[in-house]
């Protein structure tokens, strides 16, 4: 039986892979789990132990507390910490250059070659996503 911790934690895990514009398969790949196993903790059918909880942090690039936060308390500290990497964009007036980035070698194995195409892709994605809050800013000012 789920408990609402557990409910809490797998709901936190879900939403901020999705607030970082990553994919199930690509969190599986990094914890070396099976995107089974791995939608499994998303759905809180999987009892998930503390080394695995920091794991998980760590690839979502946050602190484990993270994972144990309400959804309101999560939200607002979110909403400030992108406020803020917004902010420090603009005032340090930082140009964004597309550098030309070469695909994994042939022999590289599949599973990296799908690792290095899913980065790149959330990368395409953080660029879009900062060039429209730019925009937006720039109307707001």
């Amino acid at each position: 039986m789920k408990t609402l911790l557990m409910k809490q934690v797998s709901q936190n895990i879900r939403t901020l892979r999705k607030l970082k514009n990553l994919k199930q398969e690509m969190m599986a790949v990094d914890l070396k789990l099976s995107p089974h196993a791995y939608a499994n903790i998303e759905q809180g059918k999987t009892d998930i132990q503390l080394s695995r909880l920091e794991q998980i942090a760590q690839v979502l690039g946050v602190e484990i507390t993270d994972l144990f936060s309400c959804e309101k308390d999560l939200g607002v500290k979110l909403s400030i910490e992108s406020s803020h990497v917004i902010h420090n964009y603009q005032q340090t007036s930082l140009e964004v250059h597309q550098t030309a980035i070469t695909a994994p070698p042939p022999n590289a194995p599949r599973v990296e070659q799908e690792k290095t195409q899913l980065l790149l892709e959330e990368k395409e994605r953080e660029i879009v996503y900062l060039k429209e809050m730019i925009e937006w800013l720039k109307q707001k000012v």
